[in-house]
């Protein structure tokens, strides 16, 4: 802001949007918008006729930022704001720890079935950054709450037309079916959850309807291939769930419907959605810059057991690597001119060092944006940061083609 940019943000939509990417999309546009015609309104003297627009988002935010910077080239030229508003032109896109490839698809290079977000994050007790079992929480229950009762409770609701150009979610696998999915039991904790904040005090209200999870042979959500549960478990022990394997496999129609909307709104060229499948401006990809800590057991990119290395964990242990690889393959690192890469991608990555880089999911916005690579103070400034410098190099066109993975604290 000190530097004359222009910030909107977005709230999340109400209870049935979850995870939704059309209308994450949609709302993060208008959002900018809006700061454009409040730009018109109150300082008519000075506001510019037309914007540049960089994307910023962080886990959720981190998946509605890649949906928006798809989706702003076709919403904008399709719609109509009520009021007059300045042009803006998508110039980049910054994702931390975005949340995607919730699913892994058959022949997907580098993963296998377990391999998806969901199954990594199923059985997941993270802790508040404490040890104590009694400050941890079942975060994959919790986030299953919100997505599969938002979805479900969306999909009850008017569907898109046939010739909507804007559809929220698959119109031929609507209605869901709740219990097609979730237990009994499960069932009722969506509808206990579903309704809070997943922030401040109220975390601690999802923490407590989750917490009989811990022991998932006693209390079971999810129906049995998608919960996985392996023989001779014991109460807390970790596993993966087996909701890869039941959709690439599954014969039962209203189970394949909840696949096919988890392959709908994956983010970038795995979505199996009629949008754009990378951010695009004038039919270019626009520069990209992709942030994740390697300890980050949320949106999953943890390395593995052994030595430090230096290097990023493959796309089977890390996210942002399936999601990077994907954007590369499809859009950014086709050969162009002179065989050199068609735009700029990147993909900075911090390793947990002890007492100085935690590397995990929260600690990413702070650390991408800090100046230097530290917890010193002096280091901990926005100007100089690998953001700030990607946001630079993006507003002025600067950022030139290449496709990078690089440990930002080796």
């Amino acid at each position: 802001m000190n530097q004359g940019m222009l910030v909107t943000a977005t709230d999340y939509q109400p209870n049935d949007a979850y995870v939704v990417g059309k209308m994450e999309a949609s709302d993060a546009l208008d959002a900018a918008r809006a700061g454009t015609q409040l730009m018109q309104r109150e300082f008519a003297a000075s506001a510019p006729p037309k914007y540049d627009m960089v994307i910023w988002g962080h886990s959720q935010g981190g998946h509605a930022a890649l949906w928006a910077s798809q989706l702003a080239e076709s919403y904008d030229a399709a719609t109509v704001p009520t009021h007059p508003t300045a042009p803006t032109t998508l110039v980049g896109v910054a994702a931390m720890a975005p949340a995607s490839t919730f699913i892994t698809l058959a022949g997907q290079p580098g993963v296998q079935p377990g391999d998806g977000l969901a199954d990594w994050e199923m059985h997941q007790n993270i802790g508040l950054d404490l040890p104590a079992q009694s400050l941890q929480m079942q975060i994959g229950p919790a986030l299953f709450a919100y997505i599969f009762g938002s979805w479900n409770e969306l999909s009850q609701g008017r569907a898109p037309a046939a010739t909507a150009r804007f559809p929220a979610f698959p119109v031929a696998d609507a209605p869901l079916a709740l219990d097609s999915v979730v237990t009994t039991s499960g069932t009722g904790t969506v509808s206990t959850v579903q309704p809070m904040c997943l922030t401040g005090d109220a975390a601690k209200d999802v923490q407590k309807a989750v917490a009989d999870y811990y022991d998932a042979k006693a209390n079971q959500m999810l129906i049995p291939p998608v919960w996985n549960l392996p023989g001779g478990y014991r109460s807390g022990d970790y596993f993966k769930g087996g909701l890869d394997r039941t959709c690439q496999s599954t014969t039962v129609p209203a189970v394949a419907q909840w696949c096919s909307w988890m392959r709908w709104n994956l983010p970038g060229p795995l979505g199996d959605n009629p949008y754009a499948k990378a951010p695009m401006t004038a039919g270019s990809p626009v520069p990209l810059l992709i942030a994740q800590g390697t300890d980050d057991n949320i949106i999953h990119c943890v390395a593995p057991d052994g030595p430090p290395t230096d290097e990023i964990p493959g796309p089977a242990d890390c996210m942002s690597r399936a999601l990077f690889d994907s954007l590369s393959a499809a859009a950014y690192c086709v050969p162009g001119a002179q065989g050199r890469p068609s735009s700029h991608i990147e993909l900075d990555t911090f390793r947990k060092i002890e007492l100085r880089s935690p590397g995990r999911h929260f600690s990413i916005p702070g650390q991408i944006s800090a100046g230097g690579g530290s917890t010193s103070s002096s280091e901990l400034v926005f100007e100089g940061s690998p953001l700030q410098r990607f946001m630079a190099s993006a507003f002025d066109r600067s950022a030139g083609p290449g496709c990078t993975t690089t440990v930002l604290n080796p």
